[in-house]
Order: structure tokens, then sequence, then C-alpha cells
């Protein structure tokens, strides 16, 4: 991503109805997930640090960002130094295993997708999970996309593919960001007939509105009670290692 993608990132993080909604969402599967002891957690592509302070209530978190802007803000947040590499070739992590591995919103910014699943799967805990977040909605695809160097937007088939070819089993999933689908939508559609520099919501909404839609994001956490929401604008996949013979909480 580019410099100002990283800061509009830590100026969005702790306020923006989208990454608080998307906090939510995360912590709602880390709450299923237990542990007899504390885990160690890996997060790789932390950015500019937006779920390091969440993480921190689950374990010992351990970062990973490429970009040195995102790591001086992430270390800030962590107190602790963030590890300088990237997927899939260039972990700096030698032979540790993680009991949680997250990787929010990163896959779709490798441009191989399939070997970073791989190497995670090496760096996983026997008994450890991988939880990770994507865009979906291939026909999305657009100029925010384009703007924060995705190479992609998922369909769950895909993803469910890449998965099983990594040595996965998918124990979660969810979409998420359903109920907002119909408003991106639209603001996708006018971003291909009417160009702007920025795309459409990728600037911080009125303090009223993001209150309002942070309050419609955040009722899918009452849906996901009940039933599976059927479509979204992400997918949140939480998955372990391929082994049948492995005995899992």
């Amino acid at each position: 991503m580019e410099l100002s993608s990283f800061k509009e990132m830590l100026k969005q993080q702790n306020d923006h109805w989208w990454f608080q909604g998307r906090k939510l969402i995360i912590k709602r599967f880390l709450d299923k997930l237990i542990f007899t002891n504390i885990p160690d957690i890996l997060e790789v592509g932390c950015g500019t640090g937006a779920n390091l302070v969440l993480l921190q209530k689950f374990g010992n978190v351990t970062a990973i960002e490429m970009n040195a802007y995102a790591r001086n803000a992430a270390e800030r947040i962590l107190n602790k130094k963030i590890l300088n590499g990237y997927l899939p070739d260039n972990l700096p992590l030698k032979d540790k295993k993680y009991n949680i591995i997250c990787l929010f919103d990163v896959l779709e910014h490798v441009g191989n997708d399939q070997d970073s699943l791989k190497i995670l799967n090496h760096y996983l805990d026997d008994q450890g999970y991988l939880i990770l977040t994507v865009p979906a909605i291939p026909m999305l695809y657009g100029k925010h996309d384009k703007d924060l160097h995705h190479f992609r937007r998922y369909r769950k088939k895909e993803l469910l593919a890449l998965l099983e070819k990594a040595d996965f089993t998918v124990k979660h999933f969810t979409y998420f960001n359903a109920l907002l689908l119909p408003l991106a939508f639209i603001a996708r559609v006018l971003d291909k007939i009417m160009p702007a520099k920025k795309s459409l919501g990728s600037n911080n909404p009125p303090e009223l509105l993001n209150k309002l839609l942070l309050k419609i994001f955040s009722l899918e956490l009452f849906l996901m009670k009940y039933s599976k929401l059927p479509i979204g604008l992400s997918m949140l996949f939480v998955v372990v290692k391929n082994d049948k013979n492995l005995q899992r909480n």
C-alpha cells in the first residue's frame, strides 16, 4: 500500500465504523477459542496496529509488518518491536510455533496467496488456529481495491480450495458487513461511472453518520447468534491444521 494509505489508516483505526465493527466480529470468534495456557499470537501484516490492543487481551502478541511507517506506529501501540517481514518468503520467525495466527485483510495484498497460506501452516502450532479475513464478492472489485493495492476479492469456494491445498480444515466461517452491502454496491457503481480522486466511503464520515453505520454493522453480532449471514462484503475463516489424528478443544 502507499504511504498515504497507511497514514489514513492510522487516522481512522480508532474511530471509523468499519475498523470498530470488524474488531467486534474478530473478538466474537477469538472468544470461542479455548487454551489451557496463555496463547502465543502472531499477527502478520499488522499495518498501523489497529488490532493489537484487542489481541493483547487474549495472549502474548508478536507482529510483523513490511512498511516502516506502519511498523513505527504499531510499535507505539504494542510497546515492543514489530518485526520487518512479508509473505510468503520473508517471515523472520525461525522455528517458533504460534497458537493463534491472525491475517486480517492481508491475503488480498499478496501476489502468491497459496504459498502464503502454506507457510503459515508451518508456523501454526498443531493445536492452533489461523484466523483470516478477506474482502468478498469479486464483482465489486474497483477503485477502492486498486487504491489499496488489492490483487483480488475472494469467492468463498475459491478460498476454501486454497485453504484445502494448504492443508487447513475450516472450523468456523461467516460473511460479515452484510447489512451495509446495498450501500457499498451503490458506492462501487458510482466510483465507476463518476471517477474521483478518492473512492466513495474512503474518508471518515461525520460523527453521527459514523455512529449510525457502526450500530448497523454491530447488529450482525446479534444476527449471528441465530443464523449464518448469507452474503457480505467480507469473509472470516477460523481454520486448523488438516490432521484428523490431532485432538482439538
